[in-house]
């Protein structure tokens, strides 16, 4: 199959950090409708790794491409579009905008990307929000819920939206087990069902929801291959 991403000798350090750089030289391809599943402690550049191949940052030196675009000879404005398009990410943090409905931090996301109309953009967001168990809390304000409910939303828009690449930082982590294993059911349903490449960060390796999920693991700022750690 295509490579959908490709990264070729990676490197990353910020002003301030000590010692190595965070990511000292990562390589690596992925094929479109692929699913990857990066493990490692805190602290080894994970985020880092997500955020740029999510177009959010630049590398030091190295490059990526995603469909054949090279993510970091992009300008802000181009890079700005292109993620609104092709990107899906879902943050640890659950960075939602404060005020909006449910179903509206949903589809602000599908309307902002795609161009859609408000009602298309509100049935694909209610949909979404069905499928991670959150219809009911559809109409409720994003900061009456909880940390796990946010966790839903965020990962319902990515569901709703129809980017080509699923970004999602520890999407797992504040779910009980069942829904945990729901949410690993639908994230890889998007890559074999719908074609979508899909990265995403986990301590949670040991769950028997990832089988298949091809594995590296980040140590002292380099990807090692099959690795679980």
């Amino acid at each position: 199959m295509t490579a959908h991403l490709r990264l070729e000798e990676v490197c990353k350090s910020y002003p301030g950090a000590e010692a190595d750089a965070v990511l000292r030289g990562v390589s690596l391809e992925l094929e479109r409708g692929g699913r990857l599943l990066i493990t490692g402690s805190s602290g080894t550049g994970k985020s880092t790794l997500l955020n740029l191949l999510g177009g959010l940052d630049r590398p030091d030196s190295g490059r990526i491409w995603a469909a054949g675009r090279e993510i970091g000879a992009m300008g802000e404005g181009s890079r700005a579009r292109w993620r609104g398009r092709s990107v899906a990410m879902v943050f640890q943090g659950n960075f939602l905008p404060r005020g909006l409905r449910a179903w509206e931090a949903v589809a602000c996301q599908v309307i902002w990307g795609e161009g859609a109309t408000v009602a298309e953009a509100r049935g694909r967001a209610r949909e979404a929000l069905a499928a991670v168990e959150l219809e009911e809390k559809a109409e409720a304000r994003v900061e009456s819920l909880s940390g796990g409910q946010r966790q839903r939303v965020a990962l319902a828009r990515a569901l709703a939206s129809r980017a080509e690449l699923v970004l999602a930082d520890e999407p797992t982590t504040q779910l009980d087990p069942e829904l945990g294993k729901a949410v690993a059911e639908l994230l890889t349903r998007l890559s074999v069902e719908e074609g979508r490449t899909v990265v995403l960060i986990s301590h949670e390796h040991g769950q028997s929801w990832w089988a298949g999920w091809r594995r590296a693991g980040l140590r002292e700022g380099l990807l090692e291959e099959g690795s679980a750690g």
